[in-house]
């Protein structure tokens, strides 16, 4: 959801705010920063699902023992990667800034995209996503289907035979 909320926002800039038309330039970007867009989110993400956040110690305002869980997943998320996500937004930033003011088209529309997709995906990194962790995420990250087989079994998941 928030790689397309990324995407979304960068049609739309440049569509609307700039104006382009949609040429082999726009749409090799477009495929090229669907993956960026992933980058902020992804490890946010990766970082809530960590067994270490369950280390830390209870908040203790909270009621229901899930919105705990949420509570401490997203809290470790965002001090574990908060300010990796914050320092790597900055320098592609930086750097994108000055394509911005090239001479050549290829590298103004690369800088302005590469701008707005940074920003945006912090942005959504570090805003919308830890709300919707904290709301929405799941209490017990991670494949479980293989866990259910295997603890109805009794047993530890067996090697293939090999043939």
């Amino acid at each position: 959801v928030a790689t397309f909320g990324v995407v979304c926002g960068l049609v739309f800039f440049m569509i609307r705010v700039n104006a382009w038309e949609i040429g082999l330039i726009e749409v090799v970007a477009i495929i090229y920063f669907i993956g960026y867009a992933l980058d902020y989110s992804l490890h946010i993400a990766f970082k809530y699902c960590s067994d270490d956040a369950m280390v830390q110690e209870k908040p203790e305002p909270f009621k229901n023992k899930k919105s705990v869980v949420r509570f401490q997943r997203t809290a470790f998320a965002l001090k574990s990667m908060g300010s990796a996500v914050m320092g790597s937004a900055a320098t592609t930033a930086g750097s994108s800034f000055f394509l911005v003011f090239c001479s050549l088209t290829f590298f103004t529309k690369l800088g302005a995209m590469c701008l707005t997709v940074t920003l945006l995906s912090v942005i959504i990194a570090l805003g919308p996503l830890p709300a919707a962790l904290m709301a929405f995420g799941p209490v017990r990250p991670g494949c479980r289907c293989c866990r259910r087989n295997h603890a109805a079994e009794g047993s530890a998941p067996k090697a293939a035979p090999r043939e």
